[in-house]
């Protein structure tokens, strides 16, 4: 049975959203200061939901000291509109506003658990082209290493099929590069700590110093 943790400070409120959790299919705990709750977090759960009024609630940013989330639902009155804000801003995946309403906190679970499938998938696809960008980026000196050898020993060399391998290269680098651009962009919106910036903005260098040993090459071989 999927299980749910809850840091919720009011009786009635923590009542409320067991009544609604187990409705809904969940096994769930509930607890009601921040500090407990943040000592259950190493076990496993499968939905997190923090009541944004408790006293000894941390900063927002919290949620970014973890490698992993579950779907994780704020409560908030609509007066601490700006803090719910803070919390999605640094992770949470839904907002359910106070008073509570069951069917309401129903579908934040649901919201919650739906962007929280569709950021792992995506997250997943990142790492993916992230990997098969890093292996992509030791090709393109490997394709011409025979021949670049070849024509360092002095042995005869086909022109056409070194402008052919340089074209299609450069092409290929280019690809390369607005791959890595999109991920750069894709961790901009959706930060997290699978994959980085730092990683992505190295690949670029990466990518940056290929173009130019082949551009080295290219411009040695046309002043032989």
């Amino acid at each position: 049975m999927p299980r749910l943790l809850a840091a919720v400070r009011e009786p009635v409120l923590g009542e409320q959203i067991r009544a609604a959790a187990t409705e809904a299919g969940l096994e769930v705990r509930i607890v009601e200061d921040f500090a407990t709750f943040e000592a259950h977090t190493g076990e496993v759960w499968d939905f997190w939901v923090v009541d944004l009024h408790l006293p000894d609630l941390s900063d927002a940013k919290w949620l970014e000291g973890f490698a992993y989330l579950p779907p994780v639902v704020v409560l908030a009155g609509y007066t601490q509109s700006e803090k719910a804000a803070r919390w999605l801003r640094a992770g949470a995946h839904a907002f359910c506003p106070k008073p509570l309403q069951k069917d309401l906190f129903q579908v934040s679970l649901e919201m919650a658990r739906r962007t929280h499938q569709v950021q792992t998938l995506y997250r997943r696809m990142a790492i993916t082209l992230a990997h098969h960008v890093n292996n992509l980026l030791t090709l393109p000196l490997g394709m011409g290493r025979s021949f670049w050898k070849r024509w360092e020993a002095g042995e005869s060399v086909d022109e056409a099929e070194w402008e052919g391998y340089f074209v299609r290269v450069m092409k290929n680098l280019e690809k390369i590069h607005a791959v890595i651009r999109t991920l750069l962009e894709v961790e901009e919106m959706e930060p997290t700590t699978y994959w980085g910036r730092e990683q992505m903005l190295n690949l670029e260098q990466r990518l940056q110093k290929t173009f130019e040993e082949i551009d080295a090459k290219w411009r040695r071989y046309e002043t032989r």
